[in-house]
């Protein structure tokens, strides 16, 4: 008895929490996915926003019917509530997108400015399940969709430009919609004078669509890729012959059929052509346009089968930074809106053109919309978003050149109007090709002339004349030395060719390895030099090796390390770009730049300083002296050399002519102070006259050693005197013993040999 009634309690019990866990999950979804509010940001220039508001609309009956406690809320500016513009929207946007707390989960957004929009959104990719992504047209993914390989959006709505064919004019003359632009010109011309025979003036032959910046970038670059040479050509580039008949036709077709008035008019808002008056108006697809007596048709083409229609619209995308507890949510937002059922409601009412081409080859869709025919045979081209990274600043000076020469005085050609355009991005850099100019030509075979001179130039190490002159150092350390300045000179054809960052890290590592082969073996030399032996000259004479391993190991790490954080490619704007060398502003790069400009400086300085303390050593006087001119050049040139790319040069043939002119000037100057002098000095002085030079100098020297000394004992001794009254014992010491340091130093200045 009592085990059933264990059993019995066990079974009542189980059946209680069954029941209590279902209503605590229940409550526990009902109040916190009832929290879930995804927000959403749109903008659009239109007067509204009836497809963005489709969409909210449409997830929100969707989640009631089902039972999904999620609710989608949308900040919505328009023309009606906002001052906007194509330009202030984008900034506005952009700045939502960088303020990393921002109450928006979702983005509608004009492809336009994926590249300032891509690095603030998720890749999908990586979020909807891929037979999701591949419902939607691949070439409109890549194209309007993709950022740095990363799929950033799906769109939300587009829209081609189409002609708008009148036809009832063309019922009455028995012609058809011209499926090229010849076709055009041609029916045109002969409906306006049949029509001008029965005093009807105001028929349009076609508009054109060219009078802002976005319209008229969008209807230039159509018509250039609709007179492509084949279906499958690419975009012609903008300098090709093909461009330039494509121009010449523009032209051709408003002066024939159309006028500047007209093709600088919104063929809406301007002049209403729509009320019958236009024969061939090219326009946006709306469906409020599309009624009699206008039927829309594909854009003519150069020939027949061949078209091009600019690609525009709005994406919808996920914010990068959305709260983690959110992202579940706003997937199911996704997932429902980029629907194939969701986007063919939306294409049946007749609310958005759908990104998935593959609805307007379903039956009921075909069967309900007009103007199936047309999405399947677009051929859309997108806007030249990539072309730079402000689309707005490209659009303007696009179009600002071009409308100089379609409504200009005909002083602008199609040749020039095309290279002027196509220098808005162009970046040009000096090659040996005197097409543009000869001065990469006749640089480069100077430098190279110069180079094998002076690499030549070894050869008398080893003749037995010359062996006297080169003294100061072993053959070996001669050798550096010229490979130092090869270096360095070599470093000048970097400057050929398009820039990259890799040339930017070898002309770094040119420079500094450049100035360590020439005055790493100097240095060595003159502390040896040294007029007493010392504990420092004889570990450096024994070794030798390891002194000069310590400094190109320091180059060498220095510079690997400088691969981490390599250079920004800084582009000059122009009248022709150009693009130069610029270090990452990053901790890194600071820190490694100070290291190495303290690494210079420090042999400079012991050069410096073991050149004055052996100023006078007989044997080694014009080395000296001559070193020390080049230590004077360097100091000078290198600096500038650096101080140049902040100055505001924005020719990029002065800048690399500036940039050569260093280069040359400094591997000369070390050339010719560090080795080639001592070639010509022979032939200019005899020895004899040499070591009077010597002799006269130092007869000049001792006098003023002399007159030094004799004032230094007077204000030593006044010094002293000083001392005894106004300072402590531990003050004269100091002060004794910096004394002693400059008389040492000064004594081994006037020094005329050195110790062995």
């Amino acid at each position: 008895m009592r085990k059933k009634n264990f059993k019995y309690f066990d079974l009542k019990f189980l059946n209680l929490k069954i029941v209590v866990n279902y209503f605590l999950k229940r409550f526990q979804y009902r109040n916190f996915s009832k929290e879930i509010e995804i927000n959403i940001f749109g903008y659009t220039i239109a007067n509204s926003g009836i497809y963005f508001e489709s969409y909210i609309d449409g997830f929100n009956q969707y989640a009631k019917e089902n039972n999904i406690d999620i609710e989608v809320k949308l900040s919505l500016m328009t023309r009606s509530n906002f001052t906007a513009s194509l330009g202030n929207s984008y900034l506005m946007v952009e700045s939502l997108l960088k303020k990393k707390n921002n109450k928006y989960d979702m983005y509608f957004y004009d492809f336009s400015f994926l590249k300032k929009y891509g690095p603030y959104l998720l890749d999908l990719k990586e979020l909807l399940p891929k037979e999701h992504i591949n419902m939607y047209d691949d070439n409109i993914l890549s194209s309007i969709c993709t950022y740095e390989d990363k799929l950033v959006g799906i769109p939300s709505t587009l829209s081609y430009n189409a002609l708008y064919a009148n036809e009832i004019l063309l019922d009455k003359y028995n012609k058809r919609i011209p499926k090229t632009w010849d076709e055009l010109i041609e029916t045109s011309k002969e409906i306006l004078e049949k029509e001008k025979l029965l005093n009807n003036t105001e028929i349009v032959g076609y508009n054109g669509l060219m009078y802002d910046e976005d319209n008229g970038l969008c209807s230039i670059y159509e018509f250039i890729y609709s007179c492509r040479e084949t279906y499958d050509s690419p975009f012609p580039e903008l300098t090709s012959n093909t461009t330039v008949e494509a121009i010449k036709l523009i032209k051709k077709i408003k002066e024939e059929i159309s006028s500047d008035e007209i093709f600088r008019s919104d063929s809406v808002y301007d002049i209403n052509l729509f009320d019958g008056k236009g024969l061939f108006i090219k326009y946006w697809v709306f469906y409020d346009l599309i009624k009699p007596p206008y039927v829309i048709s594909i854009l003519p083409g150069i020939k027949e089968g061949i078209s091009g229609s600019s690609l525009v619209g709005y994406n919808i995308g996920i914010y990068k930074h959305i709260e983690e507890n959110k992202k579940e949510a706003v997937l199911k937002v996704m997932e429902f809106m980029t629907s194939r059922e969701f986007q063919k409601s939306l294409v049946l009412k007749n609310i958005i053109v759908s990104g998935m081409k593959s609805l307007y080859d379903d039956k009921e869709v075909c069967s309900t919309i007009q103007n199936c025919e047309f999405y399947k045979n677009v051929q859309p081209i997108k806007k030249p978003v990539d072309k730079a990274d402000d689309y707005i600043g490209y659009a303007e000076k696009f179009t600002k050149y071009f409308y100089e020469y379609l409504y200009g005085n005909g002083t602008e050609t199609a040749e020039s109007t095309l290279k002027k355009i196509d220098d808005i991005t162009k970046i040009y850099y000096m090659t040996i090709d005197s097409e543009e100019t000869s001065s990469g030509l006749i640089i480069l075979v100077t430098f190279l002339v110069t180079l094998v001179i002076m690499i030549s130039s070894l050869i008398f190490l080893f003749l037995k004349k010359y062996k006297l002159l080169f003294t100061f150092q072993p053959k070996l350390s001669w050798i550096m030395v010229i490979i130092g300045i090869s270096m360095i000179f070599l470093s000048s054809l970097t400057y050929y060719g398009q820039i990259t960052k890799f040339k930017c890290n070898i002309r770094d590592f040119l420079f500094s390895f450049g100035y360590t082969f020439i005055y790493t073996p100097i240095l060595y030399r003159l502390i040896l030099y040294f007029p007493e032996i010392n504990k420092y000259s004889i570990w450096v004479n024994n070794h030798q090796l390891v002194f000069f391993l310590f400094f190109i190991l320091f180059d060498i790490i220095l510079n690997g390390l400088n691969l981490i954080e390599p250079f920004s490619i800084v582009t000059i704007h122009g009248e022709k770009n150009f693009q130069i060398c610029y270090y990452s502003n990053t901790l890194l790069t600071l820190i490694i730049n100070i290291l190495m400009i303290a690494q210079k400086f420090i042999i400079i300085l012991a050069s410096s300083l073991l050149i004055f303390i052996e100023w006078n050593v007989e044997d080694i006087f014009y080395d000296i002296r001559f070193i020390m001119f080049s230590i004077y050049i360097n100091s000078f040139f290198f600096p500038l050399n650096f101080i140049i790319n902040f100055l505001p040069i924005n020719d990029y043939i002065a800048y690399f002519k500036i940039q050569e002119s260093l280069v040359y000037i400094i591997t000369i100057s070390n050339y010719f102070t560090l080795y080639g002098f001592k070639l010509i000095l022979p032939k200019i002085f005899k020895k004899d006259e040499i070591n009077e030079i010597i002799k006269k100098v130092r007869v000049s020297e001792s006098y003023l050693k002399r007159m030094e000394c004799s004032s230094n004992e007077t204000n030593s001794f006044n010094s002293e005197d000083n001392k005894v009254r106004k300072s402590s014992i531990s003050s004269i010491s100091k002060k004794s013993s910096t004394i002693a340091i400059y008389s040492k130093v000064i004594n081994y200045h006037y020094r005329n040999s050195y110790n062995n």
